[in-house]
C-alpha cells in the first residue's frame, strides 16, 4: 500500500528445516518451515527503508498461524492484515505503522459458515466506506464468490453470494473499487479435472465486475495457463485497468499484465 508517500509492505519469512529448503517438495512450503514470520517494512517514494519490524516473529509449526495468501487494507487509518491459521479459521489483525498488535479478530471458515473458505481471503474498503472480505471456495465446488461486510464490532453482518459461473471460483485475491462498481480478480478452472495437478489442469485468471447490488455486469477469462494459484492483482491508473498474475512459461512462473481501457 502506498499511504502519507510511504511505501506500506507486509511479507511472509520462513525459515527451514536444516537451513535449506527440502528438495524435490510440492508445498505448501510452510509444511517444511521450521517457522515463520509475519513482516512490516516501510519505505519512502525513492524505495529507502524507513523501518522493518515483525508483527508476529518465529510462529512455529502448529501454533495456528500460517501467513502466506495474506491480504491488507487500509482502515479507519490503521493497517489491517487478515492471515490464515493452518485450520478452518483465518485471523484479522489490526495494526499501527510501529508494526504493534492493536487488535486482534477471529472468525470460522468453512462451507457452512458466512466465510468460505480460509484460503484466498481478500479484504475491501467498498466506496460507503465499509469493510468487507471476500471469499472463494476449495477445489472441486461450484459455489461462486462470496463477500460478507463486517459491523462496527468487526463482527460478519451483511453476506451475499455471487452468482455461480458452474465452474471453480477461488482465490479472490484482487480488487479494485471503481465509482459504484467492484472488480474482482479471482482465478478459476472447469470442474472434474485433477484438483491437485496444474499443469494438466490449470487455473486461469477472471475478472468479475458487479455493482452496488451484487449484480454481476461482466465475468470473463483474462488469460490462460496459469502457474499454481495464478495470484490476481488490480489496480487502475486514469482510466485503465491493470490486472497483473502469474503464467506459466516453460514451467516457471512469469508476471503477465494485462490493461484494459475503462469505458461505459
Amino acid at each position: 500500500l502506498i499511504i502519507d508517500d510511504k511505501i506500506i509492505v507486509v511479507y511472509q519469512t520462513n525459515v527451514w528445516e536444516g537451513g535449506k529448503i527440502p528438495a524435490n517438495v510440492k508445498g505448501p512450503m510452510e509444511d517444511y518451515s521450521l517457522n515463520q514470520s509475519l513482516m512490516m517494512a516501510i519505505y519512502n517514494l525513492d524505495g529507502e527503508e524507513i523501518s522493518r519490524s515483525a508483527i508476529v516473529a518465529n510462529a512455529e509449526k502448529g501454533s495456528g498461524e500460517n501467513f502466506p495468501d495474506h491480504a491488507i487494507v487500509w482502515f479507519e487509518d490503521k493497517l489491517f492484515v487478515t492471515t490464515g491459521t493452518g485450520e478452518r479459521k483465518f485471523k484479522i489483525r489490526e495494526v499501527n505503522l510501529g508494526g504493534e498488535i492493536l487488535n486482534t479478530y477471529e472468525y470460522e471458515a468453512n462451507f457452512q459458515s458466512d466465510i468460505n473458505t480460509e484460503i484466498g481471503n481478500s479484504l475491501l474498503v467498498d466506496g460507503n466506506g465499509n469493510l468487507k472480505i471476500i471469499s472463494g471456495n476449495g477445489p472441486s465446488s461450484t459455489d461462486a464468490i462470496h463477500i460478507s461486510e463486517l459491523d462496527s464490532n468487526f463482527e460478519i453482518g451483511n453476506s451475499i453470494d455471487l452468482i455461480s459461473s458452474g465452474r471453480e471460483e477461488i482465490f479472490p485475491t484482487g480488487n479494485f473499487v471503481y465509482g459504484d462498481l467492484t472488480l474482482i480478480g479471482y482465478i478459476s478452472r472447469e470442474i472434474g479435472g485433477d484438483p491437485h495437478d496444474f499443469t494438466k489442469n490449470p487455473y486461469s485468471p477472471y475478472l468479475k465486475i458487479i455493482n452496488e447490488e451484487g449484480q454481476v455486469l461482466f465475468d470473463e477469462k483474462v488469460g490462460e495457463n496459469g502457474m499454481s494459484h495464478v495470484h490476481p492483482t488490480l489496480t487502475i491508473l486514469g482510466d485503465t485497468l491493470y490486472f497483473a498474475w502469474s503464467k506459466n512459461v516453460a514451467g516457471k512462473p512469469q508476471v503477465q499484465v494485462e490493461s484494459y481501457l475503462l469505458g461505459d
